[in-house]
């Protein structure tokens, strides 16, 4: 008898396997938002829902991750939230809920809510709902005294969705996708932050309850707007601030989506994630690097567009001291930067910025579905951008403090490149990069 494909994921804490589960199978020319373990979480599992939008200006960011974690039992399920204004507040939360229930509706439309409690009593819920065309897709938050609103992101229609299980991969097993690739952003939100007329709390010692009662919270709103706006974000007296995303092309960001066997710090060392937009270009990269055991083996999944169109689907990491043209597939260098300015975090690395090379092989590639021929062939050629870390976002310790102390570092960046060889070019623009080192 052959067995029905569910339609509704709805997972509790007591929906954590005892022992590993493989996926579901990746499914080619779709988003592939369901759940890969709908009805039971594998222990080493993770998967992830991750959208984000920006001022095209790098005035002000969001990102909220979705995670379905099995190695964080008893908490599998939680949201993971970082805002940042344009006068350098900065908002970093975890919503943890016990219960996170997807489903699939007609026409393709994919919901999902992490909730406390059932929907019919008050609670925290945070719920996303993306449109079965991939047009829309829109993020809402009601957790009363922490954020409250929603986000919407609109499609540009990049070429996005990967022909097969390799297009998909960012490592061996490990899926990296995006299924709105590049999209206008409107949010309205509310978050609530510590109140700046009050000190802030001394450091909890680990295992010992806080000594200093909670710091009294107001609340800020965020505003990023798809439509231009030349004009300085107001603030009023009632301690909202509105941030507008402002400059010629007003906010862009996206919606990603991966889901991994084992936990990415289980086999890696090294991630970084860029999301950003220079002139004509928009780029996205995820790159981790292996353990020892791997010879930190750099793995990578990223692409570059020029006015819509795709001229990179890197899936190849080249090393870093690699600095001559030749390839013979799309591939990307990616370098820490440390001299010329940039903002440094206070762990390890102490890099003031990325520079990333992308490469492409003007190889045709498989189209998603017939109309996109002008995607169908690539275009052989190489384009260098040099991130700068401009303003500090979020800064969280992945090991113990110290000399050789390792981190997780958000930052927006100003980002400087363009195509090289020649007709070369340098255009301009903003992004965000989270990095993170372990130890190894």
């Amino acid at each position: 008898m052959a067995t029905e494909t569910p339609t509704t994921s709805h997972l509790t804490p007591t929906s954590i396997s005892p022992t590993p589960l493989p996926s579901t199978p990746f499914t080619p020319h779709d988003a592939n938002l369901f759940p890969k373990w709908p009805t039971h979480l594998s222990p080493t599992a993770v998967e992830t829902w991750l959208f984000d939008g920006m001022a095209s200006d790098g005035s002000a960011a969001f990102t909220a991750s979705f995670f379905r974690d099995g190695s964080q039992a008893p908490n599998p399920y939680r949201v993971a939230i970082n805002a940042l204004w344009a006068d350098g507040t900065a908002w970093s939360q975890h919503l943890v809920t016990p219960e996170s229930v997807v489903e699939v509706h007609e026409g393709g439309r994919v919901t999902g809510v992490w909730r406390t409690t059932d929907e019919s009593t008050p609670g925290i819920t945070a719920s996303f709902d993306v449109a079965g065309d991939l047009s829309t897709a829109t993020v809402t938050f009601n957790a009363p005294g922490r954020i409250t609103g929603t986000l919407t992101q609109r499609s540009r229609g990049y070429t996005t969705l990967p022909a097969t299980a390799r297009e998909a991969e960012v490592a061996p097993g490990a899926y990296w996708m995006r299924p709105i690739a590049v999209a206008d952003i409107d949010a309205d939100l509310t978050l609530f932050i510590n109140d700046p007329a009050f000190p802030p709390p001394p450091p909890t010692k680990p295992g010992q309850p806080p000594s200093h009662p909670p710091v009294p919270t107001i609340p800020k709103q965020l505003l990023l707007t798809s439509s231009p706006s030349t004009t300085d974000s107001p603030t009023d007296e009632t301690n909202t601030t509105e941030t507008k995303g402002q400059g010629k092309n007003g906010t862009f960001g996206g919606l990603d989506r991966s889901w991994l066997p084992l936990v990415w710090t289980s086999e890696s060392t090294d991630a970084l994630f860029i999301r950003a937009r220079a002139g004509p270009y928009d780029l996205t990269l995820m790159r981790l690097v292996a353990k020892a055991h791997k010879y930190y083996q750099p793995t990578v999944s990223a692409a570059l567009y020029r006015e819509g169109r795709l001229i990179s689907r890197a899936l190849h990491a080249l090393p870093a001291d690699r600095r001559d043209d030749a390839t013979s597939a799309d591939a990307v260098r990616t370098e820490r930067v440390y001299g010329g300015g940039g903002l440094r975090g206070g762990f390890r690395n102490g890099n003031g910025g990325v520079v990333v090379d992308f490469r492409g092989s003007g190889k045709a590639r498989e189209v998603e579905k017939e109309g996109e021929e002008e995607d169908k062939e690539g275009e052989k050629g190489r384009w260098v951008f040099e991130l700068r870390h401009e303003v500090a976002w979020w800064a969280k310790p992945t090991s113990r403090p110290g000399p050789g102390g390792t981190g997780n570092l958000g930052w927006v960046v100003a980002v400087k490149g363009g195509r090289v060889g020649g007709e070369e070019e340098e255009v301009e623009g903003w992004g965000m990069t989270g990095e993170v080192e372990l130890q190894d």
